[in-house]
């Protein structure tokens, strides 16, 4: 697409000249200046913009389209103009595909040093003071929405940079602010790992003849409401463990990077999983009346999960099994389900069929209020198609922002109900089992199957 530049007096993307990550190009002579970052109006040249009045109107900086490491940190950096709203979270979220933690933070310490060699205060006022402002306001951000980027090592970087940097040039309250996000932040992990020893670890089990045998009355006593409640309480552990950079570079589908994306393969396999119970629970009983009980029960948990606690995800999974070949066969199993309890639960399916890329439930879900939980298959697709469809560098090798704020736009929707947590009081001995779910392996389901419902059967012949 196309770019231009701006020409505003409040922006600094006047220059015409070219740049790259490794200029030292500068518009002073000073020994200070830092190796790999100018500081310089020149480092914005090839930057690709969209300007437009609005922007102009508020004193915003032109948004950006493209552009190189240096130019992005500059434009996050920027003395004069505003930052478009959320160009810095884009960044910092996405930032990952392109740069490492290590780079960025030496590129906002390379900005921060602008050049100290003039001495009138103008400049002081106008340049040096704005830009060190800008640098400690992002690392301050950066802490505060990504503080996992931080390793030891950075860590300690950071504490020093703080100690002989900010503090002595006068930014005192901002190195304060930073230390104390770093304190909570340090405080909260050393809670989550107390509170991650509560939950058993989630396996897939078989599924015993004893239980084959005396479950599913167990299973049957339970409400609707308990079972869709604690499988939430379940899938809801697995979604806030996700990180945002576990959804970039279509991770979880490369072997060699699986290791990067272990919550969000975690998710995964556990939806199989209640998926696969599903199917085991329907296709075990030799009994009709029994299958027809327990294939009722499932499709009133359905109703729940949309209506009431809104969990697309388990949802998505439970109809997943109910759609499931070796289920949908049991044609006489489907006849004998109330015909109230089919409807609604056709009301419910309905709203995540896939046609028109799942509109239907983009425009419930766009609705809800948290809690809620998503349903991640939709976005994994969105997120193929976002990475297959766009290169992550354009002409001259330049950074496509635009690609990572279409990323980023994704990844903002589906984690943006992690932070709000269902308060349901969990049942110890369904909480138990749900985390490790019977299941039967998919020849056998099929195999099972047969034998409730042969081929051909009628119905006077069907138990």
């Amino acid at each position: 697409s196309s770019s231009s530049s701006s020409s505003s007096s409040s922006s600094s993307f006047a220059s015409s000249s070219n740049a790259s990550d490794d200029s030292s190009s500068t518009t002073t002579s000073s020994s200070s200046t830092p190796k790999g970052m100018s500081n310089s109006p020149k480092q914005y040249a090839s930057i690709r913009t969209a300007a437009s009045a609005a922007s102009a109107a508020a004193n915003e900086l032109p948004p950006v389209r493209a552009g190189t490491l240096n130019q992005l940190v500059m434009y996050l950096t920027a003395e004069k103009g505003c930052v478009p709203k959320g160009f810095a979270r884009t960044f910092l979220f996405t930032m990952s595909s392109f740069t490492t933690s290590a780079t960025f933070f030496a590129k906002l310490v390379d900005r921060y040093t602008v050049p100290q060699n003039r001495t009138q205060s103008e400049y002081q006022k106008n340049v040096v003071r704005p830009i060190q402002l800008r640098v400690c306001e992002v690392i301050k951000m950066w802490v505060d929405i990504r503080y996992a980027d931080f390793d030891h090592a950075l860590l300690r970087k950071l504490n020093e940079f703080i100690d002989m940097r900010m503090i002595p040039d006068g930014h005192g309250a901002v190195a304060s602010a930073i230390t104390a996000i770093i304190q909570r932040k340090l405080r909260l992990a050393s809670t989550r790992r107390v509170q991650s020893l509560r939950f058993s670890t989630l396996v897939r089990r078989s599924f015993s003849p004893e239980e084959r045998a005396n479950g599913f009355d167990w299973f049957l006593s339970l409400s609707p409401k308990s079972i869709a409640r604690n499988l939430t309480l379940v899938d809801f552990r697995l979604y806030e463990a996700v990180k945002p950079e576990e959804l970039l570079d279509k991770r979880w589908t490369d072997t060699e990077n699986k290791h990067l994306a272990l919550n969000i393969a975690a998710l995964t396999e556990h939806f199989n999983t209640v998926s696969n119970w599903v199917c085991t629970l329907i296709v075990s009983p030799e009994k009709l009346r029994m299958r027809v009980k327990i294939m009722e029960k499932m499709m009133k948990v359905c109703e729940i999960l949309c209506f009431d606690i809104h969990n697309y995800n388990t949802l998505m999974a439970i109809i997943g099994g109910l759609g499931n070949s070796a289920v949908h066969r049991l044609k006489f199993t489907r006849e004998d389900v109330k015909k109230r309890t089919v409807e609604k639960y056709e009301e419910t399916r309905q709203l995540l069929v896939s046609t028109n890329s799942y509109s239907k439930y983009r425009q419930e879900f766009a609705k809800v209020k948290p809690p809620a939980i998503p349903y991640l298959g939709l976005y994994l697709t969105d997120l193929v198609f976002i990475e297959d469809g766009n290169p992550s560098k354009v002409e001259g090798g330049l950074v496509n922002f635009r690609k990572y704020e279409m990323v980023y736009a994704v990844v903002r929707e589906w984690t943006r109900f992690q932070a709000v947590p269902f308060k349901f009081e969990a049942e110890p001995e369904l909480l138990e089992y749900i985390q490790k779910l019977p299941c039967i392996p998919d020849a056998e389901l099929w195999s099972l199957s047969l034998l409730r419902e042969p081929r051909g059967a009628d119905r006077s012949s069907i138990q």
